[in-house]
C-alpha cells in the first residue's frame, strides 16, 4: 500500500487494484492443485476486467449515483483511492451528525451550529446542495462509484481505453 494526497480527504491509503483485503466480494482464485497452470496473461486481464464488471453490476443494481465535475478531473486510481476513503469516512460523518443533532436538542448549541458542522464536513467529499440520504443508501452508492472507476480501471488496462466515455476526438466507432 501507499499513499496519496487528496484535496479533500487529505492523506488516502491506495491499495493496488483488487487487493484482498478491500474488495471483499473477490472471486478466489482456484486452489493450485496437481494439474493447474496459470492463465496466460491476455485471459488472466480478461477475465479480471469481467470480474470487475460483475462486481459493478452487482453493487450498482437499484442504486441511482449522481456524477459530478471535479476541478481538476480525478484519474481512475484517484477515483479508486478516493471512494476507498469515502466508504470509510461515511459512518463517521453520520456518527458526527448524530452528535451534532444531539447537542442541539440538549441545547449545548444550536441546529444552525450543528447543520454548519455538518455541512463542512460533507462538503469533503459531496457537491455543494447535495441532499444527504440514509446512511446504507450512501453507502451503496459509493460502492458503486468504487466499483464503477474499478471496471473502468481493468478495462482501460485490457483495452486501452474506458468503457462509458465519451470521444472528443474523430468519428464515433459504427458510424459511417
Amino acid at each position: 500500500m501507499y499513499t496519496r494526497t487528496h484535496e479533500g480527504l487529505g492523506r488516502v491509503p491506495t491499495p493496488y487494484l483488487y487487493d484482498s483485503s478491500i474488495n471483499r466480494n473477490a472471486n478466489p482464485a482456484p486452489p493450485a492443485g496437481p494439474g493447474h497452470v496459470p492463465l496466460p496473461y491476455r485471459e488472466a486481464i480478461e477475465q479480471m476486467e469481467r470480474r470487475a464488471f460483475e462486481d459493478y453490476s452487482r453493487a450498482c443494481s437499484g442504486v441511482n449515483i449522481l456524477q459530478w465535475l471535479r476541478r481538476p478531473p480525478l484519474s481512475l486510481s484517484e477515483e479508486i483511492a478516493f471512494w476507498e476513503k469515502v466508504l470509510t469516512w461515511l459512518p463517521r460523518l453520520f456518527d458526527l451528525k448524530r452528535e451534532a443533532e444531539r447537542r442541539a436538542r440538549e441545547g449545548r448549541m444550536t441546529m444552525d451550529e450543528a447543520r454548519a458542522i455538518v455541512r463542512l464536513q460533507m462538503n469533503r467529499v459531496f457537491p455543494p446542495g447535495y441532499a444527504l440520504g440514509s446512511l446504507a443508501d450512501e453507502l451503496a452508492r459509493a460502492r458503486c462509484a468504487l466499483s464503477k472507476a474499478r471496471w473502468q480501471h481493468a478495462a482501460r488496462q485490457n483495452r486501452g481505453r474506458t468503457p462509458l466515455e465519451r470521444r472528443l476526438h474523430g468519428p464515433l466507432a459504427g458510424l459511417g
